[in-house]
């Protein structure tokens, strides 16, 4: 038999294939693919089983696809070590899942999980938390804060909830091994609160919203396992980059040494350009956001606006990578964002959908129902995109966006 044949032979088995890929990064996954189309065939096979969003959240909740319409509909982001798993492919028994959502969704977002989530999930307070969650949850929405220095009574340890405005636990003791949820509340946009505070490194910097995993460092990560540390911290939260195998880059001399379109300071970074790994969902059962009861549903994830870029930090004790981006939260937006460069067309922008919409509320002081602008966002990224040239576009992780969409959707 010749080598092509048993190429092919190979492929035609799921339980073969399957072996094959577990072992190889995505990047050489996805080149397998380009080789013919029954390379191609077996790398969709795989990536729409493997990749399963369902199937993982299956194991905290009952019903995958109303938490995904729920995280539709709020803005609620997955983080940390379940996005990361996820996308490396390493998750296994995971018992916790991390929740990012704004301030005015903690009540809805919290009901859903013990009333939808199907595992008898039960509020736990922490210290300085009402045990009842209606007053918990209700401290949130006005506002306050619990005090930062002291120790929770499950060990979780307050002060590093930095720019977060409270922590809502929720445990089962029906499962073995017992599962929880923690859903962090922002007061301001989640991607904001992660990039500002829970990223402390490039191979973490990975978030799933209700329609796509999206990491921002892909092939310095799951091809490289090399990661970027910005702002000072310590060398603690290193310690575990560095037993998951990661060579961390942890000065801004090193990184001078060995420098990467992937780590470059000053380049704006979307969510899903050209350097990123975007890997869309099957998005059966799944509504689109909808602005308000009026409005049509959105055609993007918002999630996909946000924009940061990396810059260099000067301290006493050194200089560091930091990141750098502007808050947009104007009133006329659904969603808050974070943008890497608010130039004078933006501004401009922004300030003549405010005006429109104060001279509306003026004219119609009665008026309940309001509209949502965030499609303005969309527009003027998708036109900023126009003037990249196509073959900046189609370079970069895993031969750019193209191949991470070319294969079905996971």
């Amino acid at each position: 038999m010749s080598s092509a044949n048993s190429f092919v032979e190979v492929l035609d088995r799921d339980s073969v294939a399957d072996v094959l890929f577990d072992h190889a990064s995505p990047a050489t996954m996805y080149r397998i693919g380009w080789t013919c189309w029954m390379a191609r065939r077996a790398v969709q096979d795989y990536s729409r089983r493997t990749f399963n969003i369902n199937r993982h959240l299956r194991r905290f909740f009952d019903d995958p696809i109303g938490f995904r319409n729920l995280q539709a509909q709020t803005g609620t982001l997955i983080s940390g070590a379940f996005a990361h798993g996820f996308l490396d492919r390493t998750l296994r028994d995971e018992a916790c899942l991390d929740l990012y959502i704004y301030s005015q969704h903690a009540l809805e977002v919290g009901l859903w999980v013990m009333q939808n989530g199907g595992k008898v999930y039960r509020f736990k307070r922490i210290h300085g938390q009402h045990p009842d969650f209606d007053s918990a949850v209700n401290a949130v929405v006005k506002g306050l804060y619990w005090p930062r220095d002291v120790q929770g009574d499950d060990g979780f340890e307050t002060y590093h909830l930095g720019w977060y405005q409270n922590l809502l636990k929720f445990a089962t003791h029906e499962e073995e091994p017992a599962l929880a949820v923690r859903i962090f509340v922002s007061q301001y946009a989640p991607l904001k609160s992660l990039i500002e505070h829970n990223w402390h490194s490039t191979a973490f910097m990975n978030v799933i919203s209700f329609y796509a995993a999206y990491s921002s460092h892909p092939f310095a990560t799951f091809e490289k396992k090399t990661s970027l540390a910005f702002r000072f911290q310590g060398e603690e939260p290193f310690k575990i980059d560095q037993q998951m195998g990661y060579d961390v880059i942890n000065s801004v001399q090193d990184l001078e040494k060995n420098p990467s379109k992937s780590f470059e300071v000053g380049r704006p970074r979307h969510l899903d350009d050209a350097l990123s790994w975007v890997l869309p969902f099957d998005m059966r059962g799944i509504s689109w956001p909808k602005l308000s009861p009026g409005n049509h549903h959105l055609s993007f994830d918002p999630c996909s606006l946000n924009s940061w870029s990396f810059i260099k930090r000067y301290f006493s004790r050194g200089t560091r990578i930091g990141t750098h981006h502007w808050q947009i939260k104007d009133e006329i937006f659904k969603f808050q964002y974070c943008y890497a460069e608010m130039d004078k067309d933006l501004r401009r922008i922004i300030e003549g959908h405010l005006k429109m919409e104060r001279a509306k509320q003026w004219i119609f002081p009665n008026q309940e129902r309001r509209t949502w602008h965030d499609e303005v966002l969309f527009d003027y990224k998708m036109g900023s995109l126009k003037t990249e040239s196509l073959a900046c576009r189609l370079l970069g992780i895993f031969g750019g966006r193209l191949s991470s969409r070319w294969h079905t959707s996971a």
